[in-house]
């Protein structure tokens, strides 16, 4: 597997592969900004969507809306990387338990993992409550 690693880093270049990882980011955290949740859901890693069809994907993903984004700082061992990023997200109004709850506009730093798979990057999937994945790494 190392060896793997080693011959796809060099089949397109360390600075080619760091390009196309912001260029995923991009189109992730953009798609995340104007709701476009098919483009997210693309761009998670294939172990997540074949467990989660995309439909159940969409539900699960709540009323948060996020307005915009800012990489902070992106480190790559590998066909790994972490990602550190500041996001301003709120979540409108909505009734829980017969209250009326929101959240107004914050930023919130997160990190995220994303890797690469077969000459591409993906956003690796954890869930915020539990802190599982569908891969270990």
């Amino acid at each position: 597997l190392i060896e793997q690693a080693k011959q796809a880093e060099t089949a397109i270049g360390l600075e080619q592969k760091k390009a196309s990882l912001l260029a995923s980011l991009k189109q992730y955290w953009d798609g995340m900004v104007a709701g476009d949740l098919r483009i997210s859901y693309d761009l998670h890693d294939p172990f997540y969507r074949a467990r989660m069809p995309y439909e159940a994907y969409a539900l699960q993903r709540g009323r948060i809306v996020y307005h915009r984004y800012e990489i902070e700082g992106v480190e790559t061992v590998g066909n790994e990387a972490s990602v550190k990023l500041t996001v301003n997200y709120e979540i409108p109004k909505l009734q829980i338990l017969g209250r009326e709850e929101s959240v107004p506009p914050r930023d919130f730093p997160i990190e995220d993992t994303w890797l690469f798979i077969d000459g591409g990057w993906y956003r690796k999937y954890v869930d915020a409550m539990s802190g599982g994945s569908s891969i270990k790494y």
